[in-house]
């Protein structure tokens, strides 16, 4: 890989939701999963046929139509091995469908983004190597949709190329991050926050705007305080992923993953409650005691710091910990409750008036 090589993104156009097969976490509940992501080719295999459904072949058949696309299978190193999910889901969808595999579109590099938080995964976008056929179809696969980074990531990897992407299809997925296209009113929102700055930075940085981002990806620059934050989280995600500090350029390879960086159980709660708003996550989780909490939390503190946290920069530092506390909560399982949150980060806002 080349040294500076950056990831790649392209317009959204009009690019499909992507085809789920089940629900987030489902696969981690096979018997094959931990020796499949590992690098088990054969326990892949096994589990890909007898998971994949015959509605998401049939909703593959239409995207593609009676085009002569190739699947494209993420080919990815994890921490624990080279995963073959993706490639024996390919494989299985390649011969249920008649189409032909690509098997020399390939990651470039490590960026393990299994279990990592969105902060890693805004830092980590993988870049990839390999031959693209100008004007042939192709149809992304992968093992999991988390923010969408990978996918959109590959997909302008093919399409800067001259390449079609027709659609993709994951494994699992929960069922509201399959659009992938940031709306509209995401950016709005992120330019009304933060004016030209985080598009201006993420240019700079990326080499992309945030209109190529994901709407997981671009929620998350909405939530941020600053720029300045936004920037500092960049930074320190590669730092936590063993990146020295004079190559924390995106697309270079880190030497080694920090295990600081590990997750909990409920870290797709933990994204979602930093990524969206509290009527955006309780719609994608209605009836969830964790999340009703968790908003309910943000409320009674975004009421607490409007009254009693006058000088607006000390007041974006209380209340982004104050979210960093309720992911990680969430994240953990951890009951969230105000006045114990309200407490912790009062007493470190007033440490930081003294």
């Amino acid at each position: 890989m080349s040294e500076g090589k950056r990831p790649e993104r392209a317009p959204w156009n009009d690019f499909p939701p992507v085809i789920r097969n089940g629900d987030l976490k489902e696969l981690e509940r096979e018997p094959e999963y931990q020796a499949a992501k590992a690098g088990d080719q054969s326990a892949a295999l096994d589990m890909a046929e007898r998971l994949v459904r015959p509605e998401t072949v049939e909703a593959i058949r239409e995207v593609v139509g009676d085009r002569p696309a190739k699947i494209v299978p993420v080919l990815a190193r994890e921490a624990a091995g080279n995963n073959k999910i993706p490639l024996a889901t390919a494989e299985v969808l390649g011969d249920r469908l008649g189409l032909e595999v690509e098997y020399n579109i390939v990651q470039a590099e490590k960026v393990g983004r299994t279990n990592k938080g969105a902060d890693h995964r805004l830092a980590m976008n993988p870049t990839f190597d390999g031959a693209v056929e100008p004007g042939r179809p192709y149809v992304l696969v992968d093992d999991t949709l988390s923010m969408g980074g990978t996918i959109s990531s590959l997909r302008g990897y093919i399409e800067n190329r001259g390449g079609q992407v027709l659609g993709a299809a994951v494994m699992t997925a929960h069922p509201g991050a399959v659009d992938l296209a940031v709306k509209p009113k995401m950016l709005a929102d992120i330019e009304r926050k933060h004016g030209q700055a985080m598009n201006n930075y993420w240019k700079e940085e990326f080499g992309y705007g945030i209109e190529q981002l994901t709407q997981g990806e671009a929620g998350h620059l909405r939530k941020a305080p600053t720029v300045d934050a936004i920037r500092d989280r960049i930074t320190a995600a590669r730092n936590a992923a063993g990146w020295a500090m004079d190559e924390s350029r995106a697309g270079q390879t880190p030497a080694t993953e920090s295990e600081s960086v590990k997750r909990g159980p409920h870290q797709d709660k933990a994204d979602a409650f930093k990524q969206l708003s509290s009527k955006e996550l309780l719609e994608q989780y209605p009836n969830d005691p964790a999340i009703e909490a968790a908003t309910a939390v943000q409320a009674v503190a975004d009421k607490f710091a409007l009254e009693q946290i006058p000088d607006k920069d000390n007041r974006d530092r209380f209340l982004e910990g104050v979210r960093d506390r309720i992911a990680d909560n969430l994240e953990h399982g951890r009951d969230n409750t105000a006045p114990r949150i309200l407490d912790d980060r009062s007493q470190g806002h007033d440490d930081q008036e003294r």
